[in-house]
């Protein structure tokens, strides 16, 4: 799909990942890891936890393992385009971040 067609711009980062027994060589007993899901619309981020769940369900079946989802923090999408007021004040520099659902 060309970038300049309409769709969905989500991002999935994974941040934590705990392997036990952490060894090498050792198919590990337990795994954890947090996702976090962002899109700048609900809509999306329901459809991707939705397709990420039927997915995960179908690996654990096929590997007879248990998978467990616990939703730990929801924040709804905001974009604001305007600056924090702390930011505007000439003695403070606004930073500029990059992120990839914003560019």
């Amino acid at each position: 799909m060309p970038m300049s067609a309409k769709r969905p711009i989500s991002l999935a980062t994974v941040g934590y990942l705990n392997v036990l027994p952490n060894a090498v060589n050792i198919v590990p007993a337990k795994v954890e890891l947090k996702i976090d899901l962002r899109d700048l619309s609900q809509e999306h981020l329901d459809n991707i936890l939705s397709e990420l769940k039927q997915q995960l369900n179908l690996i654990a079946e096929a590997t007879k393992t248990e998978i467990v989802i616990t939703q730990a923090l929801h924040v709804l999408p905001n974009f604001s385009s305007s600056k924090n007021s702390r930011c505007d004040r000439p003695s403070l520099p606004t930073p500029k971040l990059k992120s990839h659902l914003f560019t």
